[in-house]
């Protein structure tokens, strides 16, 4: 009660003083606060004007304005311009106190804008492609992505045709459901190449070309087409076939390998390279081993086995020293043979061509002794060799039906190779009808193992095709290797076999299918590339997030206004800037000061401005100094040094670092001298009145 007391005392005595300069001020009127004989010096708080006649604009803060032009120091909240007249932009974002803030010369807006708007006046509306037209203050950048089938910064651009249901990534242009069939690249840009060799290609004029060949079995630029039938392997370019099917040969593969090569093998111009069959020899094996040689070498004349009795290089001695047993490996007939050659070399000199008929036509006579007519070569009870498509000691057994050309191993009866569609020793296993047909319409699979040789038919994968497409998959797509999904996974799923669920904070419960990325962004409250975490909207920056128990901790500190490990909590009221994890306040709304920015800034500071201990750090009011702005200026100064105790603005006819020295003669005449002395009392009365308003602000205070 006291202080208050004292208080209204001081202000009543204040009154009185500034009502006495009033009428001591000449021709100034009451809003004059320091009148210079008959010029006003100094306006009243919240007037302006040579004569202070003018009053501040309303919508100036505190009343307060420039004694010259009336420019108001500080604008009220919503409002902006010289005299605080203009309106900001109803599209500029309110802050906690629900008010909105604008730059007082540009009409900026200082807060975000509402949603759908950016730009510095918040005047532009979001692109329509932005997923709910959300989008960057800054930039019109979209915020979550764009809407389906839209790409780039600010979703202008449309995504790829390729793209599997006009889906892309929003930044990257990266298509990602997969591509269309037909076409490759991550943004499906190029025709598809599913047989380029070490799966390499390299991008030319909107195609893909196939860098280090083809598969084999495929030619062409871009490996494409496939090579002719019975070709395994061709020129990339030229198609001339390098490696046919087991027993072809040519340019084409048009041309069967000759039955005498060993096994059926041969080379791409016809030779046989593993050898003749016994009995055969030269390039192709179309030339027979010398007469009673049973083996030869393939290149030479020289006999490696001879007949039993025979000898030499070409087999052509008789070897008569080696014992004939009829009941050992010599037959009958050879037996009789090599008796009648015996007898002939006695009787040679004197009856040659009667001895000689009659053993070649003995031989001739009983060439295949007892064995039969499938047996191409006999050699006296036992048969060595059968003719093409028999097999068995005696060849009584036919080849199997499915064999390749009918032929098989001599005493296995196993097929050199299967016909299209069959496997197994004997070919009477069919391939999987899951197998793939090629593009003669004929399925293929390996002999042993029974294993597809070319891709499954649709929905299945596995060496045999024996295993069905995870459901997940598009269109139960996948690759024959390992089930891989071939075109991504249904909505709401993600993984190489789409096993995996989508992370709950992806919108619309879709994500990136390999990854597992949210590809139209997160819902509300979630925030990561997967949507996994809470979201955090006021991180100062929004990408410098560090993952703490499952939470997200903002590292970089939190956008004016927001406190607390995630920015999820406002600071206090009148708080601009706080502390991010105490709370405290570090930097206040204009005209207050303190810890909880609960004291008001002193109104001396010019714009009512101070920092956070109250400091005025603008500068003071005309007529006043020091830190807080609660000194006058020297006796005769207009303004003074904030912080030194020396003049820069002295009244009229007053100069000097303190305005103690005058600047005219001395004054010789009543009228004059009774002027100066107004000017004198004038000057002292308000220096009183601006102590007295000093101490009742600290009192108050």
């Amino acid at each position: 009660m006291m202080r208050s007391y004292w208080v209204h005392l001081l202000l009543l005595v204040t009154v009185l003083i500034l009502g006495t300069i009033s009428q001591a001020s000449g021709s100034c009127n009451k809003r004059c606060s320091f009148c210079d004989g008959t010029k006003c010096r100094e306006c009243l708080y919240g007037w302006y004007g040579r004569d202070c006649n003018d009053k501040c604009s309303e919508y100036c803060w505190h009343g307060g304005c420039e004694r010259i032009t009336g420019r108001c120091h500080q604008c009220v909240p919503g409002r902006h311009s010289g005299d605080c007249t203009q309106l900001c932009s109803v599209n500029c974002r309110k802050n906690s106190n629900g008010q909105v803030n604008c730059d007082m010369m540009t009409g900026n807006c200082l807060e975000d804008c509402v949603e759908g708007r950016w730009g510095p006046l918040c005047q532009d509306r979001c692109p329509t492609n932005c997923i709910e037209e959300l989008c960057y203050k800054e930039d019109g950048g979209c915020l979550r992505g764009c809407i389906g089938g839209f790409k780039g910064f600010m979703c202008r651009d449309q995504c790829s045709e390729g793209c599997l249901n006009s889906t892309c990534h929003w930044l990257t242009g990266k298509c990602t459901l997969g591509c269309k069939i037909g076409y490759l690249g991550s943004a499906c840009l190029y025709p598809m190449i599913r047989h380029c060799l070490n799966q390499a290609y390299y991008a030319e004029h909107h195609t893909m070309t196939c860098a280090d060949g083809c598969e084999d079995g495929y030619t062409s630029e871009t490996c494409n087409e496939t090579c002719g039938t019975g070709c395994l392997k061709c020129h990339q370019y030229s198609k001339t076939c390098e490696s046919c099917i087991y027993g072809y040969y040519g340019d084409k593969c048009q041309l069967e390998c000759g039955i005498t090569c060993h096994e059926l093998n041969c080379d791409m111009s016809g030779r046989c390279d593993k050898g003749c069959v016994p009995g055969f020899r030269g390039m192709y094996c179309n030339d027979t081993c010398p007469y009673n040689c049973l083996t030869c070498s393939q290149h030479t004349m020289t006999c490696t086995k001879c007949k039993v009795g025979y000898t030499g290089t070409a087999c052509t001695e008789v070897d008569r020293y080696k014992t004939l047993d009829v009941t050992d490996t010599v037959s009958h007939n050879e037996a009789c043979i090599l008796v009648l050659l015996a007898m002939c070399s006695v009787a040679l000199i004197r009856w040659p061509g009667v001895c000689f008929s009659f053993v070649f036509g003995f031989a001739l006579e009983h060439e295949n002794g007892s064995c039969n007519k499938r047996c191409s070569f006999c050699d006296g009870t036992k048969c060595r060799k059968c003719f093409y498509g028999w097999y068995g000691r005696d060849c009584n057994d036919k080849c199997s039906e499915h064999c390749w050309h009918g032929g098989c191993e001599k005493i296995t009866g196993r097929c050199y190779q299967c016909v299209p569609g069959r496997h197994s020793g004997d070919c009477t296993q069919l391939c999987s009808d899951n197998c793939r047909k090629n593009s003669n319409g004929q399925i293929n699979c390996d002999m042993m193992t029974g294993n597809c040789l070319e891709d499954c038919v649709e929905g299945r994968w596995g060496p045999r095709c024996q295993h069905r497409c995870p459901t997940n998959c598009k269109e139960e797509l996948c690759y024959k290797e390992d089930g891989g999904c071939l075109r991504g996974c249904i909505d709401g799923f993600h993984g190489l076999k789409c096993k995996d669920h989508c992370s709950e904070g992806c919108l619309n419960s879709t994500c990136q299918w390999l990854t597992g990325k949210c590809t139209l962004g997160c819902k509300r409250g979630y925030t990561g590339s997967k949507c996994s975490y809470l979201h955090t909207r006021h991180c100062r920056e929004p990408d410098s997030y560090n993952i703490d128990k499952q939470a997200l901790v903002c590292e970089g500190g939190c956008k004016p206004g927001w406190t607390a490990a995630h920015c999820q909590d406002t600071c206090r009221e009148r708080c601009e800037v706080c502390h991010q994890f105490d709370k405290t306040c570090q930097q206040c709304q204009s005209g207050f000061y303190g810890e909880a920015c609960q004291l008001e800034c002193s109104l001396n500071c010019n714009q009512t401005h101070c920092d956070m201990s109250g400091r005025c750090d603008k500068g003071c009011m005309g007529g006043f100094r020091g830190e807080y702005c609660n000194e006058t200026c020297p006796y005769n100064c207009l303004m003074c040094s904030q912080l030194e105790n020396t003049c820069t603005v002295c009244k009229q006819d007053y100069t000097g670092d303190q305005c103690h020295e005058t600047t005219t003669p001395e004054v010789g005449h009543a009228p004059v001298g009774r002027a100066t002395d107004v000017g004198v009392h004038t000057q002292t009365g308000i220096q009183t009145a601006l102590f007295l308003v000093s101490v009742a602000r600290i009192i108050t205070t």
